[in-house]
C-alpha cells in the first residue's frame, strides 16, 4: 500500500487488490505541515486530513499486507521523486478511532493547545524587562516566569492586532527589522492557571538608526519650456545619513501635469522641452533601493571564457571593487564602473550575466545601479557560509562581500541578493565550458538559422491538423484474440508444473541442452507467505523451467503476465526476453513482442525463469501470451 502526494494537491491511498484505495477531497495548501492519517478494517477505508475525514471507501475486499513488509519514505526503489519535508511517520496494528486523529492532530499544531509545558513550583509571575528598546535590525530577548502555570504565550501586539508569537516558551527574542521613525509595540506574557489567566505587559519601541532621507525640490517657479532646466533636490539629513554608512540613493521621478520630454540622470530631472503650457508638477521619491549583489558558483562568476571582453561600461551602473590583503586598515576608495570581466587593471568585474542584468535594469527602471559579484568558481556551498563568530573574516567569501558592501556604504540598502549554481546542461545560451546553448556566450548571436528553428518548432503537427484516424471510423477496435502458451495460476491445469532448483546451477541452466531431470517439481506460484501459493520457496533464489510448444504461425504481438517478488528474468530458448526489478503485488502484462519473435520457434521451446529475494515476501509466477 502506498500514500501517494498528487496534483493538484491532494492524498490518494493506493491499496493493492483490496477496497482500501481512496483519495482526500479538499484541495492541500502548499508550503506548510499537513497531518495526514490512513486508517483500515474490513468494509471501511478512511482518510484523514488535519484532523478531519477528507475521504471514505466502504466494502470490497480486505487489505493483503505481507509480513515481513518493507517500508520506504519519499518514494521506492531509486524513484524518489517527492520534494518536501516528511516527519514522524508511524505505523499501528489497530484501527485508529476519529478522536484518536484528531487529538494528534491537535498535539502537533504549531501552536498547539493541548499540552502544555512542565508545570514549575512557586507562586513567581515576572518578565526580566519592564520595558525593551531595541535597534531596528537588531534583536532583544525577554524571559519570564510563571510558577503553578499550565500553559505560557509570547503574544506581539502592533497597531492594535494581536498574534500568537510563541508557545510554552520560558523567552522569546524581538528580531527588529527595518522601520520608518520609532515604531512602538507591546509584547504580552500570558500565564493559564487552573482558575484564572494573568497577562504581564512589556512596552517595546523599535528605534529607527538609519534615518530616512529629508529633502526638498530645488527649481524655478517658472519656465519656458526650451531653456535648460535641473530639478535636484536638496537633502538636509545627508550628513545623518552618511553617517550611518547610508548611500546609494534611488531617485524615482514623476511628472504630471505637462507633456514633457526629460532625461533622468544620477541625482536629477533634467526636463527638455515642454509639449504645451499650464502648471507642471515634478514628484520625487528617494531611497536606497537600486543595490544588488551575486553569489555562487563559476555560473554566477561567468568571467572563465576564451571571448574578450567589450569595453563599454556605464555611468549608471556602478560597483566597489574587492579587498586586497587586509584592507580594514587603510581602506582605498574602490568606487568604479565594473566590466563584464577584467583585463586591464579595472577595480571590479560583473560576469557576463551579471553586467547584462544591470544594463538591463537601468534600461527598465530608469535609475542609477550598485551591483557587486562575489562569487566564486569550484567553491562549495558550506564555502558561502558566513563565520558567526567573526562575519568580517576576510578569509571567507561572505566576509569579502561584507566588506565590499560596508565600505560602499551600502549596508542597508541591498535590494536583492541573487545566487546562481554552478554547472548546468540545458540552457538557452553557452556558459563558460558548456557549449551547448543556441547561442554564442559574448554576442549572443545564434548559432543557427533562428527563423528556421522558429518554423519548425511553431507548425502544427500532423494529429493537430487532422483528427487521428481512430476517430474517423465507428467500428470499434479489435481486441487481441490472446493464445496461452504457458499459464498462471489463475488459467488452471494450463499452468503446468516446472523444474525448479534453488541452489545456484550451472552457468547454461536456462539453455533448451540443459538437463533438469534431477531438479525439483512444482506449481507456479513458487513463494512464501501468500496464501495461493502452491510451492513453497524460502531460499534468495529460484530457478524454473519448463517446455511448452508453439505451431509456427506467424506471431503478431506477445506479453508476459507477472507478479514478481523480487527481480526476475524470463528466458526463451536460453535468450533473454524481460528483465524486471523490484516487486509488485498484483499480475500486470508486459509486451515483449520483439524479443519473442527472435526467440520463439516451430514446436518445442524451453521457457527458463530466475526470482532473486532480497527481503521480505518472496514470489514467483507467470503465463505467456501469444496474438497469431
Amino acid at each position: 500500500m502506498a500514500m501517494i502526494f498528487e496534483s493538484p494537491p491532494h492524498i490518494r491511498m493506493d491499496c493493492y487488490n483490496s477496497s482500501g484505495n481512496v483519495a482526500s477531497k479538499t484541495p492541500l495548501a502548499m508550503s506548510q505541515w499537513i497531518h495526514v492519517v490512513h486508517t483500515f478494517k474490513e468494509g471501511e477505508s478512511k482518510l484523514y486530513v488535519n484532523g478531519v475525514l477528507d475521504g471514505e471507501n466502504n466494502g470490497g475486499l480486505p487489505l493483503n499486507v505481507r509480513t515481513p513488509a518493507r517500508m520506504y519514505i519519499g518514494g521506492w526503489y531509486g524513484n524518489y521523486q517527492f520534494v518536501g519535508d516528511i516527519d514522524e511517520v508511524r505505523v499501528a496494528k489497530v484501527t485508529r478511532s476519529a478522536d484518536w486523529v484528531r487529538m494528534t492532530y491537535e498535539n502537533q499544531k504549531p501552536m498547539q493547545p493541548l499540552v502544555g509545558p512542565l508545570v514549575l513550583p512557586g507562586a513567581d509571575f515576572a518578565a526580566s524587562a519592564k520595558e525593551i528598546t531595541v535597534s531596528e535590525g537588531k534583536s532583544a530577548t525577554a524571559t519570564a516566569k510563571a510558577g503553578d502555570a499550565q500553559k505560557i504565550y509570547w503574544i506581539l501586539k502592533k497597531g492594535g492586532v494581536e498574534s500568537i508569537a510563541a508557545v510554552d516558551k520560558p523567552g522569546f527574542t524581538i528580531d527588529a527589522g527595518r522601520v520608518s521613525g520609532d515604531q512602538p509595540m507591546t509584547l504580552i506574557f500570558k500565564a493559564v492557571y487552573p482558575n484564572s489567566v494573568k497577562n504581564l505587559e512589556i512596552p517595546v519601541t523599535v528605534k529607527e538608526e538609519i534615518p530616512d532621507p529629508v529633502f526638498t525640490l530645488k527649481a524655478p517657479a517658472t519656465w519656458d519650456g526650451r531653456s535648460i532646466l535641473e530639478v535636484v533636490p536638496q537633502i538636509s539629513n545627508l550628513k545623518d545619513m552618511q553617517a550611518k554608512n547610508v548611500g546609494g540613493l534611488k531617485y524615482d521621478w514623476k511628472v504630471s501635469g505637462l507633456a514633457v520630454i526629460k532625461e533622468m540622470q544620477p541625482g536629477k530631472l533634467i526636463p527638455r522641452r515642454a509639449q504645451n503650457s499650464g502648471t507642471m508638477t515634478v514628484t520625487a521619491s528617494i531611497g536606497n533601493g537600486g543595490n544588488h549583489l551575486i553569489d555562487g558558483q563559476s555560473n554566477a562568476l561567468a568571467t572563465d571564457t576564451a571571448e574578450k571582453a567589450p569595453a563599454g561600461t556605464s555611468d549608471w551602473i556602478r560597483s566597489y571593487g574587492g579587498p586586497a590583503g587586509d584592507s580594514k586598515g587603510d581602506p582605498q576608495n574602490l568606487w568604479c564602473n565594473p566590466v563584464w570581466k577584467i583585463e586591464n587593471g579595472e577595480k571590479a568585474q560583473l560576469g557576463w550575466w551579471g553586467m547584462d542584468l544591470a544594463r538591463r535594469l537601468v534600461e527598465r527602471q530608469k535609475i542609477p545601479l550598485f551591483i557587486v559579484n562575489g562569487a566564486g568558481g569550484g567553491t562549495r556551498i558550506d564555502q558561502h557560509q558566513r563565520n558567526e563568530a567573526n562575519p568580517d573574516d576576510l578569509n571567507t567569501i561572505y566576509g569579502r562581500m561584507l566588506l565590499r558592501v560596508k565600505q560602499a556604504r551600502l549596508p542597508h540598502g541591498i535590494r536583492g541578493i541573487l545566487c546562481h549554481q554552478g554547472e548546468s546542461y540545458t540552457q538557452l545560451t553557452d556558459v563558460e565550458q558548456e557549449r551547448n546553448g543556441l547561442y554564442f556566450y559574448d554576442t549572443r548571436k545564434p548559432k543557427f538559422d533562428v527563423a528556421r528553428l522558429h518554423a519548425i518548432t511553431s507548425r502544427q503537427a500532423a494529429y493537430e491538423r487532422d483528427n487521428p484516424m481512430i476517430t474517423k471510423s465507428t467500428a470499434p477496435l479489435p481486441k487481441p484474440v490472446w493464445k496461452v502458451l504457458v499459464g498462471a495460476v489463475q488459467d488452471g491445469d494450463r499452468s503446468a508444473p516446472y523444474a525448479y532448483a534453488t541452489e545456484q546451477p550451472a552457468a547454461n541452466w536456462s539453455e533448451e541442452s540443459f538437463d533438469d531431470r534431477a531438479w525439483k517439481t512444482g506449481r507456479a506460484p513458487c513463494g512464501h507467505g501468500p496464501q495461493n501459493v502452491r510451492t513453497d520457496w524460502t531460499t534468495p533464489d529460484i530457478c524454473l523451467r519448463k517446455k511448452f510448444e508453439y505451431d509456427g504461425t506467424t506471431l503478431k504481438h506477445g506479453a508476459v503476465v507477472i507478479s514478481y517478488d523480487e527481480d526476475t528474468e524470463i528466458y526463451v530458448n536460453g535468450k533473454k526476453i524481460l528483465s524486471l526489478c523490484g516487486y509488485i503485488t498484483n499480475y500486470q502484462l508486459t509486451s515483449v513482442t520483439d524479443a519473442l519473435k527472435k526467440a520463439l520457434k516451430n514446436g518445442s521451446n524451453t521457457l527458463a525463469v530466475h526470482t532473486h529475494q532480497a527481503v521480505g515476501g518472496q514470489y514467483s509466477d507467470l503465463a505467456r501470451l501469444v496474438e497469431n
